[in-house]
């Protein structure tokens, strides 16, 4: 049986070819033919098809600029926290509570209410130390791995603002609003909702997404903020779907998006002034900040600023990987070949000068937490005689750096070793004689895997063994966590 098309309105046709292909032709609204061939004339008023992609089971259209570009998104790393270990990163975070105690764990990420109270006016604020510019063009982007029950009485939000213990209006900014169990989009300016807060929906529109499971399950929430508006899509990673979205739009009577220069970005839970029957449940796997559309790149330098993985503190904690301690001379080290002197990623030193050898000393040794890597770029090495002149044999320090070790002792084999420099104290120098400085860069950076060591090295091959001498200095490691 044959079917034949035809049109209502000509009543022509479709044509069918000698390969037996149907031919068609696709038209705009006025009229034009919607696909054309290489180098082909077009009518002014050719209108055209937008180009749109899949992302898991949303449609999004191909963005461009208001000259026609494709912009290509290059996302820049602005924060990554994985919320990983016992202690929170302090050079990242600021915390303010009162009565909920927050905790952090590796397997339970960031839980705001850990012992599940449910008293009167709780509140746990978890805030960026970093704001953020929010510039004409360069859109904002936050990323978070969230699990909340919020029912009667009590409250979330996450977003950009600086939130004011349990004042549910966050002065400015955009955030996603919990409250009983149903979530919004709200935006503010100067202590004022620009707009009727939001409902994030189904993707349909019609019905605010099932928050069911949400005291079992982690959502993925992505917030978009662009120049003029702002969405937020919720996704269930078990089955890929996008269970919730919402876009909100900065109106046409407003200055801006909000009052403010640059905002951290940050996430709450708190109860209202009548206690829940419930306690709220609040938990972050991770949270990552970016800034998207910029036409420049950073350096893996410039990234691991940004992110705070620099040689100088711990990529999980934030504590300082240096020996230094405020107006404290370091501890006198005790030299070995199998037990570290320091433990820290350089920082000060001090020994006494012991006897001419071939011994290597662990002056420092250094682990690489956990779930990181440290790329080591180089080393600078400084040190200066003290506690009394140099005697009958003068001091001469090897220095060398070693690398991805199994353990702290230098007899271990899978040990890398690479040569610094030598430094000397002839005899009969004084008290505050400084050896010229040892920089090394390396050409090639070496690599520290997680849990291994990283040890600075010294030998020294030529010298006395005299308690009252004793050689001062400190290490500059360069490099970075990654």
């Amino acid at each position: 049986m044959s079917v034949v098309i035809k049109g209502i309105t000509s009543g022509n046709g479709a044509e069918v070819t000698s390969f037996n292909a149907l031919q068609v032709t696709l038209e705009d609204s006025v009229g034009n033919r919607a696909g054309r061939r290489q180098r082909e004339l077009i009518p002014a008023n050719q209108e055209s098809i937008l180009i749109a992609g899949r992302n898991d089971d949303l449609a999004m259209s191909l963005r461009v600029d208001r000259r026609g570009n494709i912009v290509t998104g290059n996302y820049i790393p602005e924060l990554l926290e994985n919320f990983e270990g016992a202690t929170l990163n302090v050079q990242k975070w600021l915390t303010a509570t009162t009565t909920f105690s927050p905790a952090q764990s590796s397997v339970g990420g960031y839980v705001f209410n850990n012992t599940s109270l449910v008293t009167a006016n709780a509140v746990s604020i978890l805030q960026s130390q970093r704001q953020f510019y929010k510039h004409p063009r360069i859109p904002l982007q936050i990323k978070l791995r969230v699990r909340a029950n919020i029912a009667t009485n009590s409250n979330a939000d996450f977003g950009f603002g600086l939130p004011v213990t349990t004042t549910m209006l966050v002065p400015n900014g955009l955030a996603v609003r919990i409250v009983n169990g149903l979530w919004f989009v709200v935006l503010t300016f100067n202590n004022a909702e620009l707009a009727s807060p939001v409902a994030v929906l189904q993707p349909d529109g019609v019905t605010q997404f099932s928050t069911a499971n949400l005291n079992s399950e982690f959502y993925v929430v992505d917030v978009n903020v662009d120049d003029d508006n702002a969405i937020v899509t919720v996704q269930d990673t078990g089955t890929g779907e996008c269970v919730g979205f919402a876009r909100v739009v900065v109106p046409i009577t407003s200055l801006a998006m909000w009052g403010a220069t640059s905002l951290p970005v940050y996430a709450r839970v708190w109860n209202a002034s009548v206690a829940p029957a419930t306690a709220p449940v609040f938990t972050l796997g991770y949270f990552q900040a970016l800034s998207t559309d910029w036409n420049v790149s950073p350096d893996m330098s410039q990234a691991a600023a940004s992110l705070g993985m620099s040689a100088g503190r711990n990529p999980y904690t934030g504590a300082q990987t240096e020996n230094h301690t405020n107006s404290t001379a370091p501890v006198l080290a005790t030299l070995s070949n199998i037990a570290a002197g320091y433990v820290t990623l350089g920082g000060k030193f001090q020994f006494a000068a012991p006897a001419g050898a071939v011994t290597d000393f662990a002056l420092f040794g250094f682990a690489v937490p956990v779930g990181s890597r440290f790329i080591c770029e180089g080393v600078r090495i400084e040190s200066y005689n003290t506690g009394a002149t140099v005697a009958t044999v003068a001091t001469v320090i090897e220095w060398a750096v070693g690398f991805n070790s199994s353990a702290v002792s230098l007899a271990t084999t899978n040990i890398v070793r690479r040569q610094c420099g030598v430094q000397s104290y002839a005899i009969g120098v004084a008290i505050g004689a400084v050896a010229p400085a040892i920089d090394i860069t390396f050409a090639t950076p070496e690599a520290v895997e997680s849990g291994r060591f990283l040890h600075v090295i010294l030998n020294v091959p030529i010298g006395a063994a005299t308690a009252s001498q004793v050689i001062r200095g400190q290490v500059s490691i360069k490099g970075r966590f990654i």
